[in-house]
């Protein structure tokens, strides 16, 4: 069977990771060496760090590279019995015609503390012969002592511009054509992933084998400015009524939900030209919901408590202290 397209398209060099410019300089140094030191690699998910690894390996090892990069996903076992069984034997074995193998896990942040102590010792144990790539999205997760070992590398989210030259590159090989606007779109669609991007055009293609403004635009919804702003200012005014009637018609309507509402209520505070205090208190009672609806509270309800608290922060007429105890 044909492979979906978001693994069609992985790099299968350096040259052809999407963005990242500042990582790909450092894997040409390690490539031109032959050898990589341990690494860390951080981001969300989709702006390829799971595809840096394969492409290294390829480019590395040639036809050889699947017998020498192990790849696991560390939130299926995340215990130490994981590490002491699976990594442990893995790392007796010799690698095939290298000096050394590639040992890469993903969601190494889920890795209890016990496991990570374990891996800790092994990687100080095989470092000769064995490198691992640990990948995470919150690396205050990892222990210090992992952290101390491996050269860490930080990914952006892509750009809207990298993604539709990618998304056009894709469309070019499959034939598919497209009206003005679509790529751009389908960028935002991806919201820094490429790899949600590149599904998008397998979720839009019509059987014409032709991607239509129109069906996007009317089936994926974005946050305007606009919405945010009303919302903001009638909270800030004390307009109960108004701002949980739009509350309420972004999330029941729009199918927002409340995080990705409170995401761009914090990209608008932080452009607001205001007191620095004031903006100060408003990005601590962001965060505080944002952690309160993280941890399964009633993401609506949240939401509307914080709203209600936002005009005396504004006003200064309730203490900032009263809202982060």
């Amino acid at each position: 069977m044909e492979k979906n397209w978001d693994e069609k398209y992985k790099p299968n060099c350096i040259n052809e990771i999407v963005g990242q410019a500042h990582i790909i300089a450092k894997l040409k140094n390690w490539l031109a060496r032959k050898t990589i030191p341990h690494l860390l690699l951080t981001g969300t998910a989709g702006v390829g760090k799971t595809s840096t690894a394969v492409a290294f390996a390829k480019e590395l090892w040639g036809d050889d590279w699947k017998y020498n990069l192990h790849v696991f996903n560390a939130s299926d076992d995340r215990g130490i019995g994981f590490i002491r069984g699976d990594v442990q034997t893995l790392v007796g074995v010799a690698p095939v015609d290298a000096d050394f193998q590639i040992i890469f896990l993903d969601e190494a942040d889920e890795l209890t503390n016990d496991a990570q102590g374990a891996l800790r010792e092994i990687m100080q144990k095989h470092t000769d012969t064995t490198k691992f790539i640990l990948a995470c999205n919150f690396p205050h997760k990892i222990i210090k002592p992992i952290k101390d070992r491996c050269a860490v590398l930080r990914y952006s989210r892509l750009s809207v511009d990298d993604i539709s030259k990618k998304l056009i590159e894709v469309c070019g090989k499959e034939g598919i054509t497209y009206d003005d606007g679509v790529m751009p779109l389908l960028a935002k669609y991806g919201d820094g992933s490429l790899r949600k991007a590149i599904q998008g055009i397998e979720t839009f293609i019509d059987v014409n084998n032709h991607i239509g403004y129109d069906l996007i635009h009317d089936d994926v919804k974005f946050l305007e400015v606009q919405d945010i702003r009303a919302l903001l200012k009638k909270a800030f005014s004390g307009d109960v009524d108004g701002y949980e009637t739009q509350l309420f018609s972004l999330y029941y309507e729009g199918g927002f939900c409340v995080q990705e509402l409170l995401n761009s209520i914090i990209t608008e505070i932080n452009a607001m030209r205001i007191d620095p205090s004031i903006k100060q208190g408003l990005i601590i009672q962001t965060a505080k919901y944002d952690w309160r609806v993280s941890q399964g509270s009633n993401d609506l309800l949240q939401a509307r408590c914080y709203l209600a608290t936002l005009q005396g922060i504004l006003n200064k007429t309730i203490p900032i202290n009263g809202y982060i105890d």
